[in-house]
Parts: C-alpha cells; sequence; structure tokens
C-alpha cells in the first residue's frame, strides 16, 4: 500500500497541469480586451448551442448501444441515454475519464455483461470519437499547412489515420504488438493481459457486425458534427468570421488535447490548441481564450447540468472510489458490485428498458 502512495500523488499533481497552464495564458493575454469580446456576445447563438448538448448526446448514446450488439443484449433508448447523460457528468468532473467506467458499471449492472465485455463496450464507443476527430483534426491540420496545390495529400492523411486500425485488427500484427506491449512494465502487462483493455478493446471491434460499425460510424458523423456546430454557433455568437468547416478543424483538435487526462473541466489545453490554431487564421490570443471559454460555459456547463439531472434520475450504480477501482482493476470493483446487488431483490432492479 505504502508503495502506491507516491504514484497517487503525483498523479494529483499532474492532473492540474491545464489549470496552471490557463493560468500562465490569462497572465499573459489582455483580459480587459477579452472580457470586452465576450460582453459583445450575441446570446442567442449561444442558447442554441446551449440547447444543442441534448440532442449530440443523444446520438452518441444510440452509438454505445450498437456496442452492445456482440453481447446479444439491447438496451433501452431511455435508460441508455439517460447513463450517458450521466457519464458524461462524471467524465466533465473527473480527471482519468471515470465517465468511460460509470457507462460500463451501467451496463454490467443492468444488462448483465461481464466486466470486461461491459469495458470494452465503453471502450470501443470512445474510439469512434478519437478516429472521427483523429481523422478531421489531421485533415484539417494538413489543409491549413499545405497550400492548395498539395491539397491531395489531405486523402492521403486520412487514408494514414485509418492505417493503426487496420494494423490492430490484423491477428499477426497484433500478437508481435501484445509481445511488445506486455513487456512494458506492469502498465503494458496489465494493458495486454487476456482481460486487458486493449484486448478487450480490440475483441469488442472484431465482433461488432457489419450493421453496428455502419450505424455507430453514423452516429459519430452526426454527433460530432453537431458538436462543430456548437462551436461554429458561438463564434457567430462573438462575431467571428470564420466558417463552418474551419470551425471543424478548430473543435476537433481542441477535443483531441482536451482528451488529455491533465486537467479539470478540460480547462488549459483547450485553450492553448485554440490560441494555436485560431492564430493560423488572423486572430489575437484574446479572441482563441474568450471563444473557448464561451464555448466551454455553453456545452460543459450544459452537459454538466443535464448530467447531473440524468444522475438524479439514474444513480450511478458504483461511488466515484469504486470506479477508480474499476478503472485500475476490474476484479475488485466487480466483487464490490455484486455484494451491493445481493443485497437487493430481483423486483428492486430496474429494467433496462425502463
Amino acid at each position: 500500500m505504502t508503495s502506491d502512495a507516491p504514484k497517487r500523488r503525483g498523479f494529483k499533481w499532474y492532473r492540474y497541469v491545464g489549470v496552471v497552464l490557463l493560468a500562465g495564458l490569462l497572465f499573459f493575454v489582455d483580459v480587459e480586451k477579452m472580457l470586452a469580446l465576450v460582453a459583445r456576445v450575441d446570446p442567442l447563438p449561444l442558447l442554441a448551442a446551449f440547447l444543442l448538448t441534448v440532442p449530440m448526446t443523444f446520438f452518441k448514446a444510440l452509438r454505445w448501444r450498437e456496442t452492445l450488439a456482440p453481447f446479444g443484449v439491447r438496451y433501452g433508448v431511455q435508460p441508455a441515454t439517460a447513463a450517458y447523460f450521466a457519464s458524461v457528468f462524471v467524465g466533465i468532473f473527473t480527471p482519468g475519464k471515470l465517465g468511460e467506467f460509470a457507462k460500463a458499471a451501467y451496463v454490467k449492472k443492468e444488462l448483465g455483461v461481464s466486466t470486461g465485455g461491459s469495458i470494452s463496450t465503453a471502450l470501443v464507443d470512445r474510439l469512434f470519437d478519437l478516429y472521427f476527430l483523429a481523422l478531421v483534426g489531421g485533415v484539417s491540420a494538413a489543409a491549413l499547412i499545405l497550400s492548395e496545390s498539395d491539397a491531395y495529400l489531405v486523402g492521403a492523411v486520412a487514408l494514414l489515420a485509418a492505417a493503426p486500425l487496420v494494423l490492430v485488427l490484423n491477428n499477426r500484427v497484433f500478437a508481435w504488438i501484445r509481445r511488445l506491449g506486455s513487456k512494458l512494465g506492469a502498465t503494458g502487462a496489465r494493458m495486454f493481459r487476456d482481460d486487458g483493455f486493449v484486448v478487450e478493446l480490440r475483441r469488442g471491434l472484431k465482433e461488432l457486425p457489419t450493421k453496428s460499425v455502419a450505424l455507430a460510424a453514423f452516429y459519430t458523423v452526426v454527433a460530432n458534427g453537431v458538436n462543430f456546430f456548437q462551436g461554429f454557433l458561438v463564434a457567430r455568437g462573438m462575431g467571428l468570421d470564420i466558417g463552418y468547416v474551419d470551425m471543424c478543424g478548430v473543435v476537433s483538435v481542441a477535443n483531441l488535447a482536451a482528451i488529455m487526462p491533465v486537467t479539470v473541466f478540460n480547462l488549459g489545453t483547450r485553450e492553448a490548441v485554440y490560441i494555436g490554431v485560431l492564430g493560423e487564421y488572423g486572430f489575437s490570443p484574446e479572441t482563441a481564450v474568450a471563444l473557448s471559454l464561451m464555448f466551454f460555459f455553453t456545452y460543459h456547463i450544459g452537459a454538466a447540468i443535464q448530467g447531473a439531472i440524468a444522475i438524479a434520475i439514474k444513480p450511478l450504480p458504483l461511488s466515484l472510489d469504486d470506479l477508480k477501482a474499476l478503472r485500475r482493476k476490474p476484479e475488485p470493483a466487480e466483487e464490490l458490485r455484486d455484494k451491493q446487488s445481493d443485497d437487493k431483490t430481483s423486483a428492486d432492479k430496474p429494467s433496462a428498458d425502463q
């Protein structure tokens, strides 16, 4: 137990890197100019962006339902949507993306899917977002850096983005990757063991029916398209002359940066990306930080409010400490969940279709 203490202390410091970064950015920008930009914002586009959080999360919940196909179970649209909203709330307020494990806990409790299987559905669901964001962000970065005469290279970037997934799904290549990953200390051995995250993620991908993959990809495009439009509306509300396609690139790169578990509320990393990318379009750092923070209030605060309502309706199956245990090692959290479930009668358990 004593050997784990330094690691926990290190992680607690590490997760506030983004907040420190934001403080540094605010020190170097003209705060008065930034606040003046915020004061001139048209509230109607912001309200529209706030309300669009609901359909965006709904389409992501529909995608998540498709990842359950290999287990022969169906999650009702209403409970799946409530669980997804609740997981978003957990993800916003906890570094380390515990929201993914909140989704896994719901699936295990309500549908009886194994711990490894339920975690794989959450990871596969997240992977669709990661790949789409990497694809859009990579293409946008290539288009921004390259000249119009080199625009054909943008297509090459898109093809290269798909290559890692193809390699991982190939049996021989994955066997080599697994042998290599297993040698990367205790963490690598844990991730690449038979019930490890990487193996479960690959298994979940390989077992997805073609129809489920197609539907999940469709829901991913729609959900992220709505998210990009939220960013576009916020920019328009600030009076910025930037197109929807350009905002797709800005938001996708910023969302990728926000995935890193080094911050609270995704602050800091996102603002740094906005400054870097929007600077290429001629916008000042003050404009970039103001846009990023306004997007924060419209999307993240909106998702937090809606997620809090969802948790009130559909409480988390496990405490946050148990979700952390589930992330580190599934077995103890699974035993704890089973122990808690045994205290309830089957009549008390909610139906997955309710």
